[in-house]
């Protein structure tokens, strides 16, 4: 679909399929075709396929080849390579990660890390002020630094850090939770800037009544 109105379209389609499964099949069908194909399509099973010269093709994710290279030597992290493109990212040496901790930081085993609007923002280059993407973390605490007594080597937490998209970050212990018990790591890097946003929503909403 090349066309905005179309996509909008494909869109509400989706949405109607996520409702109401096994009904709706979206079928992209070539320009000024003569519908060929179009009752294998509906009866394959999938829940989005296009036909071209009569083959039917299934919407697949595939690994692409040769993939990012991590950096020898040392930590690394995911970053913007190419600003204004998602497909300019690269990845790149992070010393940061293994710097002595500070008073009030840990360092953190990454084991799952969230995407976020502010991450494609600064993908795209349309972030207000420099940024790096990240922000989302949940893993395994393996050192603290000085007067850090609410956290523990091996913790599991979770919060919000800069630079996340790699093995290792430090973090600032205030940004940081517990994960709660039965919460998968993937699990536990979706939640921390829903939650943040939420707190900072109700916290304006009290204000304002506090006003009133």
């Amino acid at each position: 679909v090349g066309d905005l109105a179309g996509a909008a379209v494909w869109g509400l389609v989706r949405s109607a399929q996520s409702e109401d499964p096994g009904r709706v099949v979206l079928v992209d069908l070539p320009a000024g075709g003569d519908g060929g194909g179009l009752v294998a399509a509906v009866g394959c099973g999938e829940p989005e396929v296009a036909v071209r010269d009569g083959v039917v093709f299934g919407r697949r994710l595939a690994r692409l080849s040769g993939g990012l290279v991590a950096p020898a030597g040392g930590p690394w992290r995911l970053d913007v390579a190419e600003a204004g493109t998602l497909a300019g990212l690269a990845l790149v040496p992070c010393p940061e990660a293994e710097v002595p901790l500070e008073t009030g930081q840990v360092r953190v085993a990454v084991r799952a890390a969230g995407v976020n609007f502010r991450d494609v923002l600064i993908g795209l280059g349309m972030y207000p002020e420099p940024g790096v993407i990240g922000s989302e973390v949940a893993g395994v605490v393996t050192e603290v630094g000085p007067d850090v007594t609410d956290l523990n080597v091996g913790d599991r937490v979770l919060g919000i850090t800069e630079g996340g998209f790699g093995p290792v970050v430090v973090a600032d212990t205030r940004m940081l939770a517990p994960v709660p018990a039965g919460w998968s790591f993937a699990q536990a890097a979706s939640v921390p800037v829903a939650f943040v946003t939420a707190w900072y929503a109700l916290v304006d909403l009290a204000g304002v009544r506090a006003g009133q």
